[in-house]
């Protein structure tokens, strides 16, 4: 027998086993998926739950009441009386629950791939090497806690009472709910409605994977995260500035 033995080599860990990793030790998992990048599972999961819940909602929601907060919407925005009325009234149930599921779905993507991007360049400069599709793969695994905010969102949909409560409502851990209750036509909705407590977990996941990868100091991995999600988050505040 040989004095010394060759080491097999570490399984790879399936996607299940993956996920379950960044629940119980989110660095394994981060170190896991620098070795073996793929992005499949969450991915699919965050863009299927969105479209089931967007789809659920407008299937239970009062139209009625739908038409009356878009003729709302149109009078804020300037088309005033009858004609917002009337824009509203052509508005079908399913016209609107196929767009928004669209919207939500290539919006999902584009924020992902935008984000992707960034980290690629901006690693780059940094000399912190990967491809864009590990990148890609650390941001949809890093939004893992977006897939686990639809559950809450479901659960509103089958017990709530929400035949007359907006979507963008349906976030009972938004701080919008839990602080400040603006509504649909306030300049803040958009942003507060859109950050959660679990947008702090994904943050801190998102740190926390960078400082794997990148083998530096937590105070460069928590600046270097925190950039993209101040440009977007900056970006919803003054797109509700200007509405």
């Amino acid at each position: 027998m040989n004095a010394v033995q060759e080491a097999s080599p570490a399984l790879q860990l399936n996607n299940w086993q993956l996920a379950r990793s960044f629940m119980v030790s989110p660095s394994r998992g981060f170190a896991e998926l620098k070795e073996n990048p793929r992005n499949a599972l969450p991915l699919w999961l965050l863009l299927i739950g969105g479209v089931v819940v967007i789809q659920w909602y407008f299937n239970i929601v009062d139209f009625d009441w739908v038409r009356d907060q878009l003729g709302a919407v149109f009078a804020a925005r300037g088309v005033r009386g009858a004609a917002g009325v009337q824009a509203a009234s052509f508005v079908s149930r399913g016209v609107l629950k196929w767009s928004t599921s669209i919207t939500s779905l290539l919006g999902t993507i584009l924020v992902l791939a935008l984000e992707a991007l960034y980290l690629l360049l901006i690693g780059m400069a940094a000399r912190i090497r990967y491809s864009y599709g590990q990148w890609f793969a650390f941001v949809c695994w890093s939004a893992t806690p977006l897939i686990i905010g639809l559950i809450p969102q479901m659960l509103m949909l089958a017990f709530g009472h929400v035949s007359q409560v907006d979507l963008n409502a349906l976030q009972p851990l938004s701080l919008n709910e839990i602080f400040f209750h603006v509504g649909p036509l306030d300049s803040g909705y958009r942003l507060f409605t859109s950050l959660t407590a679990l947008t702090v977990v994904q943050v801190w996941l998102s740190i926390v994977g960078l400082r794997v990868w990148s083998g530096r100091s937590w105070g460069f991995s928590t600046v270097y995260m925190l950039v993209p999600y101040a440009l977007y988050f900056g970006a919803l505040a003054l797109a509700g500035l200007r509405q």
